[in-house]
């Protein structure tokens, strides 16, 4: 285990199910594969080393390093359930990244990922203007930047420990 694991990490005595800590909230998801688009895993990609790689610069100068997080996203699936970012701790308005796109908004919630039994300290991004590039994020995916977690896989399922404040949940079943 590296360094940046073992203060990253937090054993929950083997299982998700315990009851989080005060004011947050459990969702529980399936990762699913995405566009590859952040990672620049994709066979058409414009954006080379992807386009996580090309805004984290402009993301530390105002205020949040993502330097010990892998340059990806895990995407969580909680459908039928849907998601609203209402108030998350950071938001970036007007980060123009790159000369090929107008200026977005991002925003980012701290979070855990919570899957066999480690809790993983973790951020929700959220670009808001991800639609006007022709890119559609259903709100039932969450984007989640983390550090690199050995072992994951598509099709895992996991629990998401959200902040209440940040990000509400309309919690829908499949009946």
């Amino acid at each position: 285990m590296t360094e940046i694991w073992s203060h990253m990490e937090t054993e929950i005595n083997g299982t998700a199910n315990k009851i989080p800590k005060k004011n947050s909230i459990l969702v529980t998801g399936i990762i699913i594969e995405g566009q590859k688009y952040t990672s620049g895993m994709t066979d058409n990609n414009l954006y080379p080393g992807g386009t996580l790689s090309m805004q984290t610069p402009f993301f530390k100068r105002k205020g949040l390093n993502l330097s010990e997080n892998f340059l990806a996203t895990i995407n969580v699936n909680i459908k039928p359930s849907t998601f609203v970012v209402n108030n998350p701790e950071f938001i970036f308005p007007d980060v123009k990244w790159s000369p090929e796109h107008d200026a977005e908004t991002f925003s980012f919630s701290r979070c855990k990922i919570i899957h066999e039994g480690l809790a993983i300290e973790a951020f929700v991004f959220y670009h808001i203007q991800q639609k006007k590039r022709g890119l559609f994020i259903e709100d039932s995916v969450f984007e989640i930047i983390a550090p690199y977690i050995p072992g994951i896989r598509y099709g895992d399922r996991l629990v998401l420990e959200l902040n209440p404040d940040e990000i509400k949940i309309n919690y829908k079943s499949n009946n």
